[in-house]
Order: structure tokens, then sequence, then C-alpha cells
């Protein structure tokens, strides 16, 4: 949420994909109002007590302890069956990775 809510150049690219289909007339005061939400809840969950390079070293952990924790298996418990841990994982990761912010 940050890099896409948050951060000015995510912002650009992001947020007008997203408010495409909001009226012209209230396009603005949408944007301010879902942008200022996400900065109070991102407070709120510590995450912009950070400065942005602190943010990215924290991801950077997140994902390698995700990458130790999986090694070369497929799923996280096992790899015949697929369990809510990988389906959670799976969503979180593929917000971050997938998402066409450049």
């Amino acid at each position: 949420a940050y890099f896409r809510w948050v951060n000015p150049e995510g912002q650009s690219q992001w947020l007008p994909k997203q408010m495409n289909d909001v009226p012209a007339p209230i396009r603005g005061f949408i944007r301010q109002s879902v942008v200022k939400n996400t900065k109070k809840n991102l407070w709120g969950h510590g995450l912009t007590r950070h400065t942005e390079p602190e943010i990215l070293h924290l991801l950077r952990e997140d994902l390698q302890a995700l990458s130790s924790l999986l090694g070369k298996k497929k799923l996280f418990l096992d790899d015949k069956k697929v369990h809510l841990v990988d389906i959670t994982v799976y969503s979180l990761l593929t917000n971050v990775l997938n998402v066409p912010v450049e």
C-alpha cells in the first residue's frame, strides 16, 4: 500500500489507473480521502513511522524470511497439498510483485 498510495512516484503511476472510473467532479476528493486514510492506517500499523529506505529494508527482510522458509519446496507445508499459508503468502506476494508500478 505504501508504494501505491503514499510514495509520490507510485501515486503518479497507480492513482490515475484507480481513479479512471470515478466521476471527474469527485475524483480529487476521493483520491485525497483514500490517500489520507491509507497514510493514517499505515501510521497506525507502524509502517510510515519508518523512512522509505527503512521500509525497503523491512520488505527485503520479509521476502528473505519467506524465501528461507520455502527453500526449494514448491509449497510451505508439503509439496502435495496447498494449505492456507500458501494461499495467504501467494496473495500477498502477487500483490507486491505483479502490480505494474515501474
